[in-house]
């Protein structure tokens, strides 16, 4: 209980988590090479564009602006995620001010290091992919839907300005990620649900404000529209297939598992005990009905999900996001707070070893994939330079958008192609009729071999393999790539 977080003992512990947190994040945040999907996003701002196939524009618009204002650089990569971050702990700490009694320090402190000891939360505020800004937009609208929903159920009185910057938030949320669209369900499932909120029902400014939600999401409407509703067919139709249910039960229970370690084992009691309690009085019963309403649609639909296709269990953050400012009040215990605290400080130092040294599976066999293609590419724009100056191509190209992302953004240039086997932004971004008859080096990873001869060699006149690229550190091979000169590009129609 909250008596127990105060306690002298656990202030010092609360203190060293933040601390240990704070050292993992900066060490990440200023020495790891750009993930995949970080560079991939990084890619979406120099583009500019209404919308973009993956996902709303609202990130790529932002990291745009950054890069216009620091360069292309780490910094600037990863910028965007500090105000976030503040903002985030900005919230978490009027809250608690709202939610604790007595207010005190301890409280927002404990309740920050709860938060951020979560490795969900570390990781996906850390990383300069949509989830960070999602987190907080999200935060700010359902703050401002409980005040207002809040003020209605004690007093029956309309605070038009809490309602319609719930809905401006929720409205950005969405143009960030789809997922947003989870927290309005939540919302408006509260105002049925709960009956001193049902004439909210008969009031037009709901329904003003959802109007204004979706007006704000004209650019990605418009771009669907004129790309042969391109995003909306990936994410909601092309994506899916149906398998063995043997396979997808197994999907199910490994998505369960992992949202459950990255959550934090010592989390998930507590997040059903919000999920089941219910109280009598505001902000509690609005909070709670939110929560549990946000988390049920999310919740379900990637359960639904799961007999598709393969679901990442991020995809489901949305769910747990109002459990967190509320998270210390059902944890039963000191000792539990503790192993909570202990298990993100250890997490959070595992995480940043493994992107910043050496991946952790190579330090008892072969390092993963994911982990090693983060390594090395000092190394790679070294080679790849040297290469098209060598054999005096036009452009340069990749095996995946991934790889091709990554490689962007150690070379700087925009221009990188990819001749992947799977659609992604960079279909959209390809000109055919300017590469026709030109030569390329082109880079392929460990996981794309098979596709040079099946994929990359039939958009050429001629292919060959001129040098293979080791990645080592501390004596172990993590991954290797192929380094290729295609002669004489046939320009193809791939469609959008």
């Amino acid at each position: 209980m909250l008596t127990d977080i105060v306690i002298p003992s656990n202030r010092k512990f609360i203190f060293v988590t933040l601390v240990v947190l704070l050292i993992s994040r900066a060490c990440f945040q200023f020495y790891a090479a750009p993930l995949p999907d970080e560079a991939y996003y990084w890619l979406w701002g120099i583009h500019l564009s209404l919308s973009y196939y993956d996902h709303p524009p609202l990130q790529a618009w932002l990291q745009g602006l950054a890069a216009s204002v620091f360069g292309w650089n780490l910094l600037s990569l990863r910028f965007l995620t500090f105000p976030t971050t503040i903002g985030i702990i900005t919230i978490l700490f009027c809250w608690r001010k709202r939610l604790a009694t007595p207010v005190c320090g301890a409280y927002f402190l404990a309740t920050t290091a709860i938060c951020f000891a979560s490795p969900l939360i570390f990781i996906f505020t850390a990383i300069a992919v949509n989830d960070h800004i999602l987190i907080f937009l999200s935060f700010l609208s359902a703050s401002f839907f409980i005040l207002f929903l809040t003020e209605f159920s004690a007093r029956g009185q309309q605070s038009l300005l809490y309602l319609y910057l719930a809905a401006i938030f929720l409205a950005f949320a969405a143009l960030t990620k789809y997922n947003a669209v989870f927290l309005g369900l939540g919302a408006a499932t509260s105002i049925v649900a709960l009956p001193t909120l049902r004439p909210l029902l008969r009031s037009p400014h709901i329904y003003a404000a959802a109007a204004l939600i979706v007006l704000i999401q004209l650019p990605v409407l418009y771009w669907n529209a004129a790309n042969d509703l391109s995003s909306f067919r990936y994410n909601l139709w092309d994506r899916l297939h149906l398998q063995s249910w043997w396979i997808d039960l197994s999907t199910l229970t490994a998505v369960f598992a992992t949202s459950v370690a990255l959550l934090s084992p010592f989390l998930f009691a507590p997040l059903l005990g919000f999920l089941k309690s219910r109280s009598k009085g505001p902000p509690e019963t609005v909070w709670q009905s939110l929560g549990f309403w946000t988390f049920f649609y999310s919740a379900m639909t990637f359960s639904v999900l799961c007999f598709f296709t393969y679901v990442h269990f991020y995809w489901n953050i949305e769910a747990y996001l109002l459990f967190f400012p509320t998270a210390s009040m059902y944890l039963p215990s000191s000792r539990v707070i503790r192993a909570h605290l202990a298990y993100g400080m250890i997490c959070s130092i595992l995480f940043t070893f493994n992107y910043t040294v050496l991946p952790l599976a190579a330090i008892v066999s072969h390092a993963d994939f994911e982990s090693a293609r983060v390594f090395g590419w000092t190394e790679i724009e070294d080679r790849v330079v040297k290469a098209k100056a060598k054999y005096h191509t036009q452009f340069v190209a990749a095996s995946d958008y991934q790889t091709a992302s990554q490689l962007a953004f150690a070379l700087q240039d925009p221009t990188v192609e990819c001749f992947g086997d799977r659609r992604s932004e960079f279909t959209f971004w390809l000109n055919n009729e300017l590469r026709k008859g030109q030569d390329a080096i082109i880079l392929v990873n460990e996981s794309g071999l098979q596709n040079a001869n099946n994929v990359i060699a039939p958009k050429f006149r001629f292919v060959e393999l001129i040098e293979t690229i080791q990645i080592m550190r501390l004596g172990k091979l993590l991954t290797t790539y192929q380094v290729y000169r295609g002669v004489s590009y046939i320009a193809e129609d791939f469609p959008k």
